[in-house]
């Protein structure tokens, strides 16, 4: 959870800039700073930390917003709003070198993601998306506000594609949009009498970071995934607290019924709590309640069969494999697990043959294909599949000793081979010792 300090720090710094400015104190200029670096180490963390930026000019411009206003009527700057010019200058001229910065990691480009990564982004109707992504929007609130359905993984189908209109999902993204609708026309209404801070930049703190995960401007690859709903969650929680105060304020009659909601509300998150970190006890547990909470995801089949082939368990282990390829035809790495703890040599084949169909460049299908070659005394396809697994990772040692294994001890390229491995292996004596072994033989 990098984000939410720098965020944390960021927008209380900014109340600080405020006042400081005012002073026009160097100590207001070091809070600006302040605030940049921790939303730079916010985003060399977490690309969403990049939205901590956005919050701190949305709620400085709110505080501002009266001599904004003032020097847009009188067409004159005042000294409030040349300090906040300058603070939106270094923050956003700050904001694009640490972008560059982030782009240079990621080696220039964002990352690419695939269809099971995320169905709905790669869907060919730009109507299902549209109601899809707003209907995730929708869970992802109600995932703040009631966490009931929590999984470790929501790739592939977690959440079923919305279609029509008639889909009762919709339902849940019309109250989404109506509500944030709602807050957005009072956060604007209160730039004018500045009656409820808490509420706008509850709101800044909930949207804001959201956009990047929304799929609006670029293609993420999750369906939903609860690690970007660190910093809105502040913001969740700000509003609500916001608001259960104007109620204690407003309704004093009720303040009993009220603090037993909350007292309610309170017991059960705990009560949640504790239920969850019963499922994150083992490797197992947490596959259990993956699969308990999306029955309907291949990937969770596909995990816990990982779990079970790992065991030993290898029959239960094939039904889970079996059950994620029914629920997604197309999952390579489900092949080409499967076809490793088979034991009819014909059917694994034709599972590492499917891997490759699908994922051309999955290593790990061309080299048991390769393995299942050489046992099967292919030799020609055997050595045809492990050059192409070499060929698409030169650095997988496996591949070079069951080359190694096919070619024997007496062929012309075995010195080659060894040495490669002694070389992608330098600190390991196991590979140095047979290297050193198959030289003493030849009687080097």
């Amino acid at each position: 959870m990098p984000e939410l300090k720098p965020t944390f720090i960021s927008k209380s710094d900014t109340v600080k800039v405020r006042r400081a400015n005012r002073k026009h104190s160097p100590e207001g200029r070091s809070y600006v700073w302040i605030s940049i670096v921790m939303g730079a180490m916010s985003m060399m963390a977490k690309e969403t930390g990049v939205t901590v930026f956005l919050i701190n000019l949305g709620y400085d411009m709110y505080l501002q917003w009266p001599n904004i206003k003032k020097t847009i009527i009188e067409l004159r700057w005042n000294q409030e709003c040349l300090d906040f010019r300058c603070r939106v200058t270094k923050v956003l001229c700050s904001t694009v070198v640490i972008l560059a910065l982030r782009l240079a990691i990621l080696q220039g480009s964002l990352p690419r993601f695939c269809e099971q990564d995320n169905p709905t982004a790669f869907h060919s109707s730009i109507y299902v998306r549209f109601l899809t992504f707003c209907y995730l929007a929708a869970f992802n609130l109600w995932l703040m506000l009631c966490p009931a359905t929590l999984s470790h993984d929501w790739q592939m189908g977690s959440i079923p594609l919305v279609t029509t209109l008639g889909d009762s999902r919709n339902v849940a993204t019309c109250f989404f949009l109506g509500l944030v609708f709602l807050l957005a026309i009072r956060s604007i209404i209160d730039f004018e009498n500045m009656r409820h801070p808490p509420l706008v930049l509850g709101l800044l703190l909930l949207v804001l970071p959201f956009l990047p995960a929304s799929n609006l401007f670029v293609t993420v690859g999750f369906v939903i995934a609860e690690r970007v709903l660190y910093i809105p969650s502040l913001g969740s929680i700000l509003l609500t607290v916001y608001g259960v105060q104007l109620l204690w304020t407003n309704y004093s009659r009720h303040r009993q019924t009220i603090l037993g909601l909350v007292i309610l509300i309170l017991i059960s998150s705990i009560l949640r709590t504790i239920v969850r970190n019963k499922d994150w006890k083992s490797r197992e547990t947490l596959l259990r309640a993956g699969l308990q909470t999306l029955p309907h995801n291949a990937k969770m089949h596909y995990n816990y069969a990982n779990f079970l082939r790992d065991s030993s368990r290898h029959e239960l282990a094939r039904s889970h494999y079996y059950t994620a390829l029914k629920l997604w035809p197309t999952y390579a790495s489900a092949h080409n697990n499967l076809g490793t703890i088979l034991k009819n040599n014909y059917e694994a084949e034709q599972h590492f043959l499917a891997a490759i169909k699908f994922a051309s460049n999955h290593v790990n299908a061309h080299f048991n294909l390769g393995q299942l070659y050489r046992k099967t005394n292919k030799t020609t396809e055997s050595e045809e599949m492990l050059t192409k697994c070499i060929n698409l990772e030169p650095g997988f040692t496996p591949a070079y000793l069951e080359l190694a294994r096919l070619r024997g001890p007496n062929h012309r390229t075995i010195s080659e081979l060894l040495l490669k491995i002694v070389e992608l292996n330098p600190h390991d004596p196991y590979y140095s010792s047979k290297f050193g072994e198959w030289l003493t033989k030849k009687g080097n």
